[in-house]
């Protein structure tokens, strides 16, 4: 049964978050509501899931975001996640697999575009400061991003860098795979103003179209 919950997206460490001069965002389409953690915090799900609570039932999605985090921050080390962030393009939990039109719906609403795009421009300390480097996780996400988000951060944040990635939820995806090529992610990052490079999950990075 999907958890009908609103999501939330505090930072992994709000006072790190906002000292940090490498903060990453990783961005996707919705919350899986048919694993929910008996909260609906993205921040909070990361802080508590552990070997002790099998990660929520979700390990592999936990691990290849430490993956992905290792690539950026050159090591493994538990601190990578006191610089990360993970928000959903749309805050209602959905189901195992995100609905492109429902997010295209939600996102419709001036409103929750508007709540959206603060993650992305914030000034403001309590909510968390803005990203210095974003990560687009799946095709759905990546769509949405290129065509809604991105127009807005040429002018509005035209330093912030980005990268497009496989979703960390893609089984067809192996740890070694994704590690591989997280090592090379500082490369693949450019800025804004330019065509992202793409993690496929099967033939190695990739151009994106443009926009």
């Amino acid at each position: 049964m999907v958890n009908e919950h609103t999501w939330t997206f505090t930072p992994f460490n709000l006072k790190v978050w906002n000292e940090s001069n490498k903060r990453v965002l990783f961005v996707a389409a919705e919350p899986n509501g048919e694993k929910p953690n008996g909260g609906a915090d993205m921040g909070e799900w990361f802080r508590t899931a552990n070997e002790l609570n099998k990660w929520y039932n979700n390990k592999p999605f936990y691990r290849r975001c430490e993956i992905i985090l290792e690539g950026i921050f050159g090591e493994s080390s538990n601190e990578n996640f006191n610089h990360f962030r993970f928000v959903d393009l749309k805050s209602d939990a959905g189901g195992a697999v995100a609905h492109k039109n429902e997010m295209l719906d939600y996102l419709k609403d001036e409103s929750n575009f508007n709540k959206v795009l603060q993650y992305f421009i914030s000034n403001d300390p309590t909510l968390g400061l803005a990203p210095n480097i974003i990560v687009i996780l799946g095709g759905h996400a990546q769509d949405i991003f290129k065509n809604y988000i991105k127009p807005e951060l040429v002018i509005l944040s035209p330093e912030v860098r980005y990268v497009f990635m496989t979703h960390p939820s893609a089984r067809t995806v192996s740890y070694e795979y994704l590690s591989k090529y997280s090592e090379e992610i500082n490369e693949r990052l450019v800025p804004i103003t330019l065509t992202a490079n793409r993690l496929s999950g099967k033939s190695g990075w990739i151009e994106v179209n443009s926009p």
